[in-house]
């Protein structure tokens, strides 16, 4: 039976997804035409962050942790869209396309492949960890080989995404955002309303969280911040005023979903690590006809954010690889989300834990792309070696430390413990570079301005 409803499904989301689209170039594949309004900013941030982690995950925090569970999501993703308040004017101001184009005004174009490298890595493991969940999903509830499974997710998410790119994107996060809505909804009023602490106990324990996940919050915050889901999507948005509206609309709904998915995970009990084991829980406590609803808004959780991510890869193998800072063409834009898939598919079969991937991806933009990234919407001038030396120590050790994350024995801290060095080699690095520019310049500039 639930083969069946996925299989009408998936159909429905390719009939969204490869409706008519009137495609030119990349700027309409990748940016929308720069035409989405304020209530589809907000659908599409809202669908596109809330994945894997946010429900799997947080439902097995939560049965142990109570409110302390809204540190390991929630917590980082409020955060971080928050911050976009602030920074969506400058990223407009930029004209923003992608990333590794704005760093080439600052830091020349071979630090700009080196970025470009960083963000497919991150986009390729993003991809992956949502197709390992769509994949544990799919055997733990259908009986789905896990394999086939995997493969079936990225078919999927390819297919609609080869048609029309970020249209098709945004078009089925609003089916899937309406799947998964109904599915938080179900589960809360079924199992979890008034299974949650009283609020004295709760924001106890929400504060004791603090101190444990402080660099859990901090690595997920820094590297989304930097990542370029939001960048892509302010960029989208016809006018400043649409991408900030969405933004403050998308962080209370985003929020709504955390206050309903916490108490919902303490009324499973305790759970294992293990994600089989929470959907057999899931599938225990509740009717037929909920837990056919609630699986697919599990899946539309994870699919909403790995065709995201699918379509960010793309853009960064056809802009900024394949003609970087030049016009990208629309051929070479679905060829480069069908390699995409292709490599986020093989990547999948061997990856380690959702969260761990999570953890291994975002320590590569935090350690390896904010200082220099951030450094970028305010910098006048170029500072090529500051960029240079910044991110080949920050993302070096992030690269490093994502190797010894998937089991490569190289004596390194785990993550989060390893953030605050990755951090503190990039912000060397980044000094290191400057004091040697700014003595370049002041050589030939005396004391011009140079922010």
């Amino acid at each position: 039976m639930l083969l069946l409803v996925l299989l009408l499904y998936a159909g429905l989301l390719t009939a969204v997804g490869i409706g008519r689209k009137h495609l030119s170039d990349a700027d309409g594949f990748f940016f929308a035409s720069h035409r989405l309004g304020t209530a589809w900013v907000a659908i599409t941030l809202t669908a596109s962050w809330v994945g894997a982690a946010s429900t799997l995950v947080t439902l097995r925090r939560a049965a142990t942790g109570g409110h302390a569970a809204m540190w390991v999501m929630a917590v980082p993703t409020i955060l971080t869209l928050l911050s976009f308040l602030a920074l969506g004017g400058s990223i407009r101001k930029r004209g923003f396309t992608t990333l590794p184009n704005m760093l080439r005004r600052v830091y020349g174009r071979r630090v700009t492949a080196i970025a470009a490298a960083l963000i497919l890595i991150y986009m390729i493991l993003l991809t992956a960890s949502q197709l390992v969940a769509w994949g544990k999903l799919l055997h733990g509830a259908g009986s789905l080989p896990y394999h086939l499974a995997v493969l079936s997710g990225a078919v999927l998410i390819c297919a609609y995404s080869l048609a029309g790119g970020f249209f098709s994107v945004v078009r089925t996060d609003g089916i899937q955002l309406v799947f998964l809505g109904t599915a938080i909804m179900v589960i809360y009023f079924t199992i979890g309303r008034g299974a949650g602490e009283s609020i004295s106990r709760g924001i106890t324990r929400f504060a004791h969280g603090a101190g444990e996940h402080s660099l859990l919050v901090l690595s997920f915050t820094l590297a989304w911040v930097i990542s370029p889901i939001v960048w892509q999507r302010v960029a989208a948005a016809r006018s400043a005023g649409s991408a900030k509206r969405g933004i403050l609309i998308a962080a209370a709904a985003i929020l709504l979903f955390y206050l309903m998915v916490i108490p919902s995970g303490m009324a499973l009990g305790t759970v294992s690590t293990n994600t089989a084991d929470l959907l057999a829980r899931l599938a225990q406590l509740l009717p037929g006809w909920a837990w056919t609803l609630v699986f697919l808004g599990l899946g539309s959780a994870i699919l909403s954010t790995a065709d995201t991510a699918l379509n960010l890869a793309a853009m960064t193998i056809s802009l900024d690889l394949i003609r970087p800072g030049k016009s990208g063409k629309l051929s070479a834009a679905r060829w480069s989300t069908l390699a995409a898939a292709t490599l986020a598919a093989a990547v999948s079969l061997r990856l380690p834990s959702i969260l761990q991937t999570l953890g291994a991806a975002s320590e590569i933009m935090a350690s390896g792309l904010f200082v220099p990234g951030i450094a970028a919407l305010f910098l006048a001038r170029p500072f090529p070696r500051a960029g240079a030396c910044s991110l080949i120590a920050g993302g070096g050790f992030a690269l490093a430390s994502t190797l010894n994350t998937f089991g490569l024995p190289l004596s390194l801290p785990p993550w989060p413990v390893s953030l605050p060095l990755g951090m503190g080699f990039s912000l060397a690095g980044f000094g290191l570079g400057f004091i040697l520019d700014y003595k370049k310049k002041r050589q030939h500039a005396g004391g011009s301005r140079f922010f």
